[in-house]
């Protein structure tokens, strides 16, 4: 069987999703290969190599192009079409789209082999877990892989093969699933919720495992520096840490970069991550003000605790990357002033701001769907990018406004804080001047470059200025989304008012089958609406 991924962009991240993916789809004896639709024709791609099935990994924020790109390939395809990846998981009523066969809800590793194995064989797609099709839309869950030493290593050819990824210094690799937090504006408190009682949330790998495929991606490729792509590495100093910790400076001798949670820092592990041979971690700070961190986003923190932890971080010289978010559900600019000013105060390497969307499967994105924050009449899923305006109707456009210059501002105001007075007293209350996003986008990557230190080769640079060009384009602007829209067909191309008010989505859980689906989302017309409502009504039904 032949299997084409796809995935809308590809970026300085891999797509690990899709790499497990192909390495398992490989292992079964199919032939793989990947499409990145902001970065080739994949629909020459798909006219060339004919493939029997194609996967799409999806976001929610990129499913209008996904699925205006999947429409115009099934007017002249006939090929089975499966849908994985946050969005699908989150939103699997996509099911009721006449031009997707399957989704894939969770874990995808083991679903998707079975999918092709039955598809090959011709037979019934019935009692699959973790795919639902039209015909048997009763989703059935399977377990949490429990062992992920039983995951095939990731497929890295594929996505090396793309002109600057093989010569690109950090590489990328899984040590651990899942997350124990319930952060309200990610998709893994829902996820938890979905997968209750399925098995334990929060699985690592072996060292042996971790170690040895380190060792083989060293062998093959250029790694300077191994980014490891967990939720969170580490939540306390236990056996599992002290052996990863004593092993891979001997045995791999890289440097890494991890996510880690600042209120679970002490002395204790800093002094461990910093002897395995961390050197950047990723905490969020998420907001300066003690009662929207702690009443709002459920991180249970003070101030103090988190100063703290970065102070730890920096006695033992480990780089910071940070998030902040502006913009939170009716808090005030003040507010947003006391998040930029504790960043002054705990100075991280890389500071990194971004303005809060709304995302639906998220639980503070569903409260603001459902208290009416959006203007539904004109704000489209396209729009919900975390470096854009704020699209939530708690604001003044005045309030917005500074919002997006703090945004840009920020940094500057803690990297030279003799700017703080008149950055945060006057300019961001001033007009939003393109000006402003220049500088930020000139010195954000030599922030970056502090902050997660190896020694670059020209093509490396080379390679960095015209990825974060492009990264520049996607995020701010639709130029790129209109041409991927207008390749597929310009006819197609039309408004996309959101719809999404629903009285049933918070209470969402299992019955995730509803007639609600159609109006949440803006890339259906109204015939298609009228068409699907009795496919969703007998899905629905079923549940």
């Amino acid at each position: 069987m032949k299997v084409m991924l796809i995935q809308l962009d590809l970026t300085f991240q891999e797509p690990y999703g899709l790499m497990l993916l192909s390495s398992s789809l490989k292992k079964n004896g199919c032939e793989v290969i990947m499409g990145f639709l902001n970065k080739e024709d994949v629909r020459k791609k798909v006219s060339d190599w004919k493939p029997d099935v194609i996967g799409y990994s999806v976001m929610s924020v990129d499913w209008p192009e996904v699925k205006h790109f999947n429409d115009f390939l099934s007017e002249d395809t006939n090929i089975f079409t499966v849908i994985g990846g946050p969005h699908a998981t989150h939103c699997p009523e996509i099911i009721a789209d006449p031009n997707i066969d399957a989704v894939c809800v969770g874990e995808g590793e083991w679903a998707i082999v079975e999918l092709v194995n039955k598809i090959a064989s011709g037979q019934s797609l019935e009692g699959i877990k973790n795919i639902i099709t039209k015909e048997y839309p009763d989703l059935v869950l399977d377990s949490l892989i429990r062992d992920l030493d039983e995951v095939p290593w990731a497929d890295r050819e594929l996505v090396y093969a793309y002109s600057g990824f093989e010569g690109f210094g950090i590489k990328s690799i899984f040590t651990s699933r899942g997350c124990a937090f319930s952060c309200p504006y990610c998709f893994n408190s829902h996820h938890n919720r979905i997968f209750k009682g399925k098995g334990k949330l929060f699985r690592r790998r072996s060292v042996d495992s971790i170690i040895e495929e380190t060792k083989q991606l060293k062998a093959d490729h250029r790694v300077a520096v191994v980014r490891i792509f967990d939720d969170v590495f580490a939540y306390r100093v236990d056996d599992w840490l002290k052996e990863f910790a004593a092993r891979w400076p001997k045995e791999v001798n890289l440097p890494f970069l991890c996510l880690l949670r600042i209120e679970l820092v002490n002395e204790n592990l800093i002094s461990i991550l910093k002897e395995a041979g961390c050197i950047t971690v990723f905490p969020a700070i998420d907001s300066g003000a003690d009662e929207v961190r702690v009443k709002m986003l459920r991180r249970k923190m003070t101030s103090e605790k988190m100063e703290e932890g970065f102070r730890l971080l920096k006695k033992y010289n480990i780089k910071i990357y940070t998030n902040t978010m502006l913009g939170l559900p009716y808090t005030t600019i003040e507010q947003d002033i006391e998040s930029v000013k504790f960043n002054i105060k705990v100075n991280p390497d890389s500071p990194n701001f971004s303005i809060f969307k709304p995302y639906s499967g998220t639980d503070l994105g569903n409260y603001c769907i459902q208290a009416g924050l959006i203007d539904t009449e004109n704000i489209s899923l396209d729009q919900l990018k975390v470096r854009e305006q704020s699209v939530l109707n708690c604001f003044t456009d005045d309030e917005k406004r500074a919002q997006y210059n703090i945004l840009q501002l920020a940094i500057f105001a803690i990297k030279f804080p003799f700017l703080e007075n008149i950055i945060l007293n006057k300019l961001i209350h001033g007009p939003t001047y393109k000006i402003y996003f220049i500088l930020h986008y000139l010195y954000e990557p030599y922030l970056i470059s502090k902050a997660i230190p190896w020694k670059r080769t020209f093509s490396e640079y080379i390679f960095m200025i015209k990825e974060m060009f492009s990264h520049v384009i996607y995020g701010y602007t639709n130029i790129r989304r209109r041409r991927q829209l207008e390749k597929s067909d310009p006819s197609k191309v039309r408004a996309q008012n959101i719809e999404i008010l629903s009285d049933t989505y918070l209470t969402q859980n299992l019955e995730i089958l509803s007639d609600t689906y159609l109006n949440r989302h803006p890339v259906y017309t109204d015939k298609e609406k009228a068409g699907y409502q009795d496919v969703l009504n007998a899905m629905s039904a079923k549940l």
